[in-house]
């Protein structure tokens, strides 16, 4: 009983982990990488040496499944939404920008099965940035430095325009 249950606790902490660190399931995969070096370069200087590989691998490979549970359970993690409507546009264009940060950090966002959703959301902060943009509501630095980042995820050259304009205002 005590075995099962320290994995499983490990796999609840790393997933809450993941939950309130958008970018801790990189984490988690930079270590599942680093194992596998550790068994691969352990396993060769066994085998040098002439002795059992076996004994090695356990705790390694059992890690390795841990974490990968982990990362699997992370993409199960929703989104923040991503726009907000509150009356006030620098907090509107920080939350944009925060949440499109947010989702370059997560690793869900590089696999291409959310691929249509990043964009989507894309989309939308730059539809609402557009908006506050064409209506000549962008007036503060830091306003002009967080719709220039939201300008920069479109795949439209005037908009990169405008981004490059809109930073160089915010500098």
């Amino acid at each position: 009983m005590r075995k099962s249950l320290i994995p499983l606790s490990l796999i609840i902490v790393l997933v809450a982990l993941c939950f309130y660190i958008s970018w801790f399931n990189i984490v988690l995969l930079a270590l599942v990488l680093l194992i596998i070096l550790y068994i691969t370069l352990a396993t060769a200087v066994r085998k040098l040496k002439g002795k059992k590989i076996k004994p090695l691998l356990g705790f390694p490979l059992r890690l390795i499944g841990i974490l990968l549970i982990a990362i699997a359970a992370s993409f199960f993690i929703p989104y923040s939404p991503a726009v907000i409507e509150t009356g006030d546009i620098s907090a509107e264009l920080k939350y944009a920008y925060e949440t499109d940060q947010e989702d370059r950090k997560n690793l869900k966002s590089y696999t291409g099965i959310f691929q249509n959703e990043i964009q989507s959301r894309d989309e939308l902060r730059l539809d609402q940035v557009k908006k506050y943009y064409s209506e000549g509501n962008i007036k503060k630095p830091l306003d002009k430095f967080h719709a220039a980042f939201v300008y920069h995820h479109s795949d439209n050259s005037a908009d990169y325009e405008v981004a490059s304009k809109l930073a160089a205002e915010a500098a």
